[in-house]
């Protein structure tokens, strides 16, 4: 069962399976790392040691965020077992300092005909969690991490939507981990910590083993730099992929590719000369009724091709109604006639039921009466 898992993950991987021999070989494997995390920008790097039990040329790569190679960090023959080691800088092959991500060790060892490889990242990593606890400060949020991991941190409203992510399946290292946070959603239209109903929770998988965490680059994130070097993965098929690992849940994040939740839009669309001319003003006004358009522009939209999804509507946090097959762009109206005079928001929310889960945008709008 674990060599068909391994083949599987190996092919969705575009790796050519026949030359991993095992999940960790004889001839050569990887034993540890100094740091989880470095930042290149200040020269800080990371000591990769791995182990060699029969004579024969080693040489260890970087994989990406999404399993693509990144750069070859050198090659080292050995005549004698014993343990060695190789130094990485947190550069690519260009010479560039990476974004930061998560990074993933590939050992290959290679005699004659013989060629074996160490590529934790398909044996290890994505395990889910039960859950951590969270604790709210001052400042933000604060839990603590057992071992390297991605972390989804998302808040929302009781019997309400989801109303933002603090982090969004982001790498951290083992320790306590502190997100800054000022208590306000992700657009800014409610102050989610002086509500009753607001609720926190967080989720998180762990990382392969010896996976190298990269911070401190200002100048470029991992998403322009996938863009700029057309490192981006292909379509992930789970179909044929197994979720369980030596008894653990596998979580199906770790398969697709990196930098989501995809963006939405929603804009708020005058429903006469009134409303039109009002919102000349920046305000989004409405009277009796707010008419609006959801869309989902860039990259990640393929994510929601073919998958099966509802879109839920919501006035000021509270349930208005869902549309159970949905599609992109979405228009809507919504009754605001019971409303009060004054602000109130809006909030959109994609569920999706086999793709990335669920995103939302909210917008604010005045209610008014027209002249």
């Amino acid at each position: 069962m674990v060599v068909r898992i391994l083949r599987m993950v190996v092919i969705l991987l575009g790796v050519f399976p026949c030359i991993v021999l095992a999940s960790q070989p004889n001839q050569a494997r990887l034993l540890g790392i100094d740091v989880e995390t470095i930042n290149p920008a200040k020269g800080e790097v990371v000591i990769f040691r791995y182990l060699v039990t029969q004579p024969g040329t080693v040489t260890l790569d970087i994989y990406t965020p999404e399993k693509t190679f990144l750069k070859k960090i050198g090659t080292k023959k050995h005549n004698e077992s014993g343990e060695y080691f190789m130094r990485w800088d947190g550069t690519d092959r260009y010479g560039n300092v990476v974004p930061d991500a998560a990074w993933f060790p590939k050992l290959n060892w290679r005699s004659g005909q013989q060629h074996v490889s160490d590529f934790p990242a398909l044996y290890s990593g994505g395990e889910a969690s039960m859950g951590f606890q969270l604790k709210r400060t001052s400042t933000g949020v604060v839990f603590d991490l057992d071992t390297p991991s991605r972390v989804l941190v998302r808040h929302g409203l009781q019997d309400g939507p989801l109303m933002g992510h603090l982090a969004y399946w982001q790498p951290f290292p083992s320790g306590k981990v502190a997100l800054r946070w000022d208590g306000l959603d992700q657009d800014r239209v409610t102050n989610m910590t002086e509500r009753a109903d607001f609720w926190l929770m967080g989720m998180s998988y762990s990382l392969p083993r010896f996976s190298v965490i990269t911070r401190g680059n200002k100048k470029a994130s991992w998403f322009t730099y996938r863009q700029e070097y057309d490192l981006k993965a292909a379509r992930p098929n789970l179909e044929d992929i197994s979720f369980r690992r030596n008894g653990m849940r596998i979580e199906k994040d770790y398969y697709y590719p990196r930098e989501f939740p995809p963006e939405l839009t929603l804009d708020i669309v005058p429903t006469s000369e009134d409303e039109a001319s009002a919102s000349n003003t920046g305000h989004n006004l409405v009277t009796n009724h707010v008419s609006f358009q959801l869309n989902m522009p860039g990259e990640p939209e393929w994510l929601f091709d073919n998958y099966f999804y509802e879109i839920v509507v919501f006035l000021d946090g509270e349930f208005v109604y869902e549309e159970e097959q949905g599609f992109l762009p979405f228009n809507g109206q919504v009754d605001t006639t019971n409303l009060s005079m004054g602000e109130h928001f809006l909030t959109l929310q994609i569920v999706s039921m086999s793709g990335p889960g669920v995103v939302s945008k909210s917008i604010p709008f005045i209610k008014y009466t027209a002249n």
